[in-house]
């Protein structure tokens, strides 16, 4: 479900988080589902539960998730979580305007780019329905990737770890082997 990346600078749950935010925006983590519980995602991330418990509850605060009381951790309906995106994306539309307008360009230029950059996003979502890609389908392949990526790491870690125990095997082996003979030695003497 998530990958993590050790290399990544930023903290564990707010990686965490991220992937969580984009499976419930992308409909994949669906209006009102159960999120699995902090010490089943804590296992299978091989990370602490205190870790997941900030990010469910950085999600809870910015809307989410929901929790019940002995129940657990649930997505919550998108016309919660919808509205704080709109607050962020007019949020950062104000800061744009406010640079645009200390560049100097003017009002009507900076709404015909807006509306350009709509346009083509709207027409890239219509794109998609067209090839019977949706959101979800998109978020399946961009999680299949990242497992794919995930695996092929895993394998070259495994292969490098193989070869160090094919090494530790080898010694142990030869010094299994040079006991035994020094035993059969003793009892021939």
């Amino acid at each position: 479900m998530i990958i993590l990346d050790y290399r990544d600078k930023r903290p564990l749950y707010e990686q965490v988080g991220e992937k969580l935010q984009s499976l419930i925006v992308k409909g994949i983590l669906e209006a009102d589902s159960k999120m699995p519980s902090v010490r089943a995602l804590a296992i299978e991330l091989s990370i602490n539960p205190n870790t997941i418990q900030r990010a469910y509850a950085e999600l809870e605060a910015n809307g989410y998730l929901y929790t019940v009381k002995g129940r657990g951790n649930y997505v919550s309906p998108d016309t919660e979580w919808k509205d704080g995106e709109k607050a962020q994306v007019f949020s950062e539309v104000q800061k744009l305007a406010v640079r645009a307008e200390s560049l100097g360009i003017s009002e009507e230029e900076l709404l015909a780019k807006i509306r350009e950059c709509y346009r083509k996003a709207k027409e890239q979502r219509e794109m998609r329905k067209k090839t019977g890609e949706s959101e979800k389908a998109e978020g399946y392949r961009d999680r299949e990737k990242e497992e794919r990526e995930f695996e092929r790491k895993e394998g070259e870690q495994g292969k490098r770890d193989g070869e160090e125990d094919f090494g530790r095997n080898v010694e142990k082996e030869e010094y299994v082997e040079g006991k035994e003979s020094m035993k059969k030695e003793v009892e021939h003497d």
